[in-house]
């Protein structure tokens, strides 16, 4: 079990294909770790069985792989250092009244606060 990011170096890394740079982690403290990656692939859910197979360590998005980690199929690494949240924007096109279903989309990921 990787104690501190740079022991992820001695760990298996299977990284996105897409991702650029792929062989570097970044974390939110400003921290970035150049790793080798053991596998390059271009789909997540491969990614995502390959880390429950027990094959190596995955970077994915938070809605993948939470009910996993709620579960305890896998384990959340370095969750101080990972924090941040990515956003999110929706482009529609501008009308005098938004469509009923655009609305409900917006409501929902966008609750008022």
């Amino acid at each position: 079990m990787p104690e501190k990011p740079e022991d992820l170096k001695k760990h298996r890394y299977i990284t996105h294909s897409m991702r650029r740079p792929d062989d570097i982690i970044k974390f939110d403290v400003g921290k970035s770790v150049a790793v080798q990656p053991y596998l390059r692939l271009n789909n997540a859910e491969t990614l995502l069985k390959l880390a429950l197979s027990g094959l190596g360590i995955v970077k994915l998005h938070l809605y993948v792989v939470q009910d996993y980690i709620n579960s305890g199929n896998l384990l959340e690494l370095f969750t101080e250092q990972n924090k941040s949240e990515i956003p999110i924007y929706v482009a529609y096109p501008q009308r005098r009244f938004v469509p009923s279903k655009i609305r409900c989309f917006l409501d929902f990921f966008c609750p008022k606060k």
